[in-house]
């Protein structure tokens, strides 16, 4: 398995972090999560499968007594993206790397939500921006995503493990169960502010990879 150790400027890992990542594992709340500060959000271990899909919407103009139709374009949807990434469970650190993940996918799929939320003015906002990169500046660079759906499964036929979970945050110590080896699939979906697509993009700049190959990144 790669070491999960601290990234660098030339880890071309496929990662997925939060935006605001104090906002999801921070001291105020670090948790179970607390390991993904290591490595700076979930770092696939073994190299994903990554599926990439682009759809362009175009109105057909059907006029009477053609032989053609006439294409109008409508607009370009956001991409999506299908990850696939396998997770071993080797020794205690990789399993509590793996439930971190899990409970990350959970976290980042939910709404801020209740009273304890609305003290804190957050009730109501949407589950968190996130960031997903892999491979390099022109191919996914830092792209802020919202996560559409994530699943895992346990294969029946392979015995789990016990995991412990050490105490952090006032949460008790504990141990879990899981298996040696699962592949977690996730979709999803580049995201842009109105303000950023009017304001950064131009059709030259993304056409010569300007806006792909930026530090800030977020194109594709």
């Amino acid at each position: 398995m790669v070491t999960l150790a601290s990234p660098d400027t030339s880890d071309f890992r496929a990662r997925l972090k939060p935006l605001y990542p104090t906002d999801i594992y921070g001291p105020a709340n670090a948790g179970i999560m607390t390991i993904l500060n290591d490595t700076n959000g979930v770092i696939f271990p073994y190299t994903p499968t990554i599926g990439f899909s682009q759809a362009v919407n175009y109105a057909d103009l059907s006029l009477v007594h053609s032989n053609s139709d006439y294409p109008a374009y409508v607009r370009t949807p956001s991409v999506t993206l299908s990850v696939s990434g396998k997770f071993t469970v080797q020794n205690e650190r990789e399993g509590n790397y793996a439930l971190a993940v899990i409970h990350f996918l959970r976290t980042v799929s939910k709404s801020y939500f209740g009273k304890t939320d609305e003290a804190a003015g957050k009730a109501g906002l949407p589950p968190p921006i996130l960031e997903f990169s892999a491979y390099g500046a022109y191919m996914y660079n830092n792209l802020r995503c919202i996560l559409k759906s994530h699943a895992w499964s346990y294969d029946e036929t392979m015995d789990t493990i016990v995991v412990s979970v050490p105490a952090l945050n006032g949460n008790p110590a504990t141990s879990v169960r899981l298996p040696p080896l699962f592949t977690i699939q996730m979709e999803l979906q580049v995201v842009q502010t109105p303000t950023r697509m009017r304001e950064e993009f131009s059709f030259d700049a993304f056409a010569s990879g300007k806006l792909m190959g930026s530090s800030s990144g977020g194109w594709i």
